[in-house]
């Protein structure tokens, strides 16, 4: 089955956060990492049901080499993908659950 992927607005702010992070500790760092949660973006695409329900109907793919996990749900009525967040994994779960 053919998925399209959807980005809720703050997932743009948790990569831009981030990303300005990583870049303020080591140079091309931030690079790096979004070059990283593409390559997970197109895992998630590829297919979607690899992740496991971690909450309610939420997945988590994680991210190589870095801490974060990719939080989505899957549409199959409309066959989407909704990414909720991006987030290190050491935040407080509380966050994700105001999304």
């Amino acid at each position: 089955m053919k998925y399209e992927i959807i980005y809720l607005p703050l997932v743009y702010e948790d990569i831009k956060e981030t990303n300005g992070f990583h870049n303020s500790r080591v140079k091309g760092l931030g690079k790096e990492f979004v070059t990283s949660l593409k390559q997970e973006f197109n895992k998630i695409l590829k297919n979607p049901l690899l992740f496991e329900i971690k909450y309610k109907n939420t997945r988590i793919a994680f991210i190589k080499r870095f801490p974060f996990g990719v939080h989505f749900e899957i549409q199959e009525n409309t066959n989407c993908i909704v990414v909720k967040g991006v987030y290190h994994t050491s935040r407080n779960s509380e966050i994700w659950y105001e999304r």
